[in-house]
């Protein structure tokens, strides 16, 4: 606890002083990857981010400085960083600044977020301790389900490094968030010692139905009266995706007026692009790269249906769009996704594999009534991801360590 906070407990300080404190808290948050790069971490910061200053609070961002990094606002600070272009996208980063070091000093901070087990967080998480400062750590991802990366004969030993290296640092957090109950479980399992779990679910910006841009996408896609089917996330070998090619490939080709569109970029896009080249050249598939998370509403609002084969997400973040925007959702059954969809209530869930995911597809498509019911429960599901609420539930687990 910071020793202004200790001192207002012992009654050193006036009795509403530890009530201002937690109104108006001073949060830095650390994070490896942050706007311009496209990630579900990114864009949970960026949400959090402005619904904590919405509440009243005071946020700080600590991360990467990319060549691309556009100017950002005086609460923004960036480390010196090498862009190496690494599969999972993530920079080297320099994380010890004088300066930096003076800032965070200087900031009369209350406590300290970290959104990463590794490098930046690292350096946060001793900055803290050397401010007496409490740290608050997001588990965002399943680090060890990421051990392909690293260089074979190597990943055996990568994915017990990864998991030793995660238990050392969780334990030296005063509070671990997990955003889904399923994570949760995963955490306590792996980390039985973890005493300090806490359950903050996770949230989407409001606003993620934009219908009026529906039909300028379909027609800059080209697709004007055709069936849409669209998925978005990092094209990575742990998302899943050739399942969820070969399956919207079957759904194409036993339904003439489907068309699929992924949003994202990643390593396998080589891989995904020999896959579904026969659809690709005949226009009814496009691998669209990267899309800023501004555009991807529009796209949304396009589309007839949402699919998602992943079964490695600590949250589904793309799926509580999807079902913010009013889309209906087919997608492998998988812990995380039963975090927010029903079989046949919120959403429609398949076994892992690319002929029953196909099958999901086409009974959702060609069935106008049941995808209206699908599309309107979820609506009323992401009624509940509201970015206020996040913020809140978040704000109590700070002061809980503060």
């Amino acid at each position: 606890m910071p020793t202004h906070l200790k001192l207002a407990a012992a009654g050193c300080f006036p009795a509403g002083f530890r009530q201002s404190i937690a109104k108006n808290m001073r949060i830095a948050h650390f994070t490896n990857t942050f706007s311009p790069t496209i990630s579900g971490v990114v864009q949970h910061v960026v949400i959090l981010q402005q619904a904590l200053r919405r509440l009243g609070h005071e946020v700080f961002i600590f991360t990467e400085n990319r060549s691309t990094s556009q100017p950002d606002d005086a609460q923004v600070f960036r480390y010196p960083t090498l862009d190496l272009r690494l599969p999972m996208d993530f920079p080297a980063i320099f994380p010890y600044s004088p300066r930096m070091e003076r800032i965070i000093a200087g900031l009369s901070l209350d406590v300290v977020h970290l959104h990463h087990p590794f490098s930046l967080s690292h350096r946060g998480l001793t900055l803290a301790r050397r401010n007496d400062l409490p740290v608050v750590f997001t588990f965002h991802t399943q680090y060890w389900h990421h051990a392909h990366y690293v260089p074979f004969p190597f990943s055996t030993l990568g994915g017990k490094f990864i998991n030793r290296r995660i238990a050392r640092f969780v334990t030296q957090c005063d509070r671990v968030v997990v955003q889904s109950r399923a994570m949760q479980q995963v955490v306590r399992q792996r980390y039985p010692d973890l005493a300090n779990v806490a359950l903050v679910p996770g949230a989407v910006e409001p606003g993620c139905s934009r219908p009026g841009e529906g039909a300028a996408v379909r027609q800059q896609l080209g697709w004007q009266d055709q069936l849409i089917l669209l998925s978005v996330g990092r094209l990575g070998q742990e998302k899943n995706w050739t399942t969820f090619l070969e399956a919207a490939i079957l759904a194409m080709d036993a339904l003439p007026n489907l068309c699929t569109a992924i949003l994202g970029g990643g390593p396998e896009q080589a891989h995904l692009s020999r896959l579904g080249e026969r659809h690709i050249k005949a226009g009814r598939l496009k691998l669209l790269g990267n899309v800023p998370p501004q555009d991807v509403p529009g796209y949304l609002a396009a589309a007839d249906l949402f699919g998602f084969a992943s079964v490695t997400e600590t949250l589904g973040r793309v799926i509580m769009e999807a079902l913010a925007a009013g889309l209906a959702v087919v997608a492998v059954e998988a812990w995380s996704t039963g975090e927010f969809i029903r079989n046949g209530v919120e959403g429609y869930l398949t076994a892992n594999h690319a002929p029953a995911l196909a099958a999901g597809f086409i009974k959702v498509l060609t069935d106008p009534q049941l995808r209206e019911q699908l599309r309107a429960a979820g609506l009323t599901k992401a009624q509940a991801f509201d970015p206020r609420i996040e913020a809140r539930r978040l704000i109590k687990v700070y002061e809980q360590v503060a």
